[in-house]
């Protein structure tokens, strides 16, 4: 188990927030029957001047926030929940694979239990990504009913097909 420390992200981490998160996806995402590649992540995760002048204006904005998980100082996951079309969402919430399964990814949840005081809280989630799933379902996370075809689609154009998840405020916390 990792001493882990939460707080509140600073503008001045969002290089290391990218980092995490490309990783995390190129760990994640990746997946040869929706033909999703390893080159179709690298490009649409790229780390340059624009993603991270427009990563950075998140912070400026009153409907999210973002934690961070340190580990010895370091980044090693984060949350950003925020307000989209009026739904309380999970924007992302992604943890290093050597850092997975250590309660870290609780924790940070708790954070975005806090953040929405404990109202409805929605996540899309790729279909294919059964861990991301399971983790959502512990933290009292139902798949909706909701058939729309949602899709994330990458710079590349192809497409990660999403599953819409729900936490009612009535589910109690742990």
């Amino acid at each position: 188990m990792f001493d882990v420390q939460i707080s509140e992200a600073k503008k001045e981490n969002i290089i290391d927030i990218l980092t995490v998160g490309k990783d995390a996806w190129l760990d994640t995402y990746v997946n040869e029957q929706f033909d999703i590649t390893k080159e179709d992540i690298e490009i649409h995760r790229s780390i340059n001047a624009e993603t991270i002048q427009k990563q950075s204006k998140y912070f400026e904005l009153n409907t999210s926030k973002c934690f961070i998980a340190k580990v010895d100082d370091k980044i090693v996951g984060y949350a950003w929940p925020r307000v989209e079309n009026n739904k309380n969402e999970v924007g992302a919430i992604y943890i290093l694979t050597k850092y997975q399964r250590q309660g870290i990814g609780k924790k940070l949840m708790e954070k975005v239990f806090e953040y929405f005081h404990n109202e409805d809280i929605y996540v899309e989630c790729a279909m294919y990504n059964t861990k991301a799933i399971e983790f959502y379902k512990k933290n009292g996370f139902e798949i909706t009913n909701n058939k729309e075809n949602k899709f994330h689609e990458l710079k590349t154009g192809k497409k990660i097909p999403l599953i819409e998840m729900k936490r009612d405020r009535s589910t109690p916390l742990d």
